[in-house]
């Protein structure tokens, strides 16, 4: 399984005498966020990466191969920032989840783009999943408040999240990006639950 591969690949390029595959795998991210699916070659990984094309091809079959690999490896690593969301939405929470969702989505985010783009075949099916696993995990968040439609709300929830971490953000845009989680989506009952008492 695709999903495997990339995990293994992971652990392999940490082991000592996997330099090429290393390189190819530190190059990665930003070749195929800055060329897209349709505009990379195996010639601007391995010159980018400083490795043969015969280091490529011990790794990949071709090209496709390369970014599908490779976008799954961005999946795993937003999907593991995803399913760090606070169940308890306190405002203290939800900034450092904010935060780190941001520092992932900015370096993965565009890869999971082109991987939604690039794949076909037997992996075609999982695409929905994959772009929907965030909206249920919003839901499952929202869900304990018991009032509106959560599986709307928690797809504008998620669209609201991915715009914001599309870039880094100031501290103003941060508190005005809780704001809005807390006042329209999660109550401030839940969110204020962390603040001191002002009495």
């Amino acid at each position: 399984m695709i999903f495997d591969r990339a995990r293994a690949l992971e652990a392999d390029a940490a082991r000592s005498g996997k330099r090429a595959l290393a390189s190819i795998l530190a190059v990665a991210n930003s070749l195929i966020a800055e060329r897209g699916y349709r505009g990379l070659r195996i010639d601007d990984v391995v010159r980018a990466a400083e490795v043969s094309r015969g280091s490529f091809y011990t790794y990949f079959d071709d090209i496709d191969d390369f970014v599908r690999v490779i976008g799954v490896r961005a999946i795993q690593d937003v999907s593991e920032v995803v399913r760090e969301l606070p169940e308890v939405p306190t405002r203290s929470a939800l900034r450092a989840w904010l935060r780190r969702y941001t520092e992932v989505n900015l370096t993965s985010g565009p890869l999971v783009r082109v991987w939604i783009e690039a794949i076909e075949g037997p992996l075609r099916q999982d695409r929905a999943a994959v772009t929907d696993w965030g909206r249920r995990r919003m839901a499952t968040m929202l869900r304990a408040r018991g009032l509106g439609d959560v599986d709307i709300e928690a797809e504008i929830l998620m669209a609201i999240v991915e715009v914001f971490g599309s870039r880094r953000r100031t501290k103003v845009e941060l508190d005005a990006c809780l704001m809005l989680i807390e006042r329209g989506f999660v109550g401030p009952e839940s969110s204020e639950s962390d603040r001191p008492s002002g009495r």
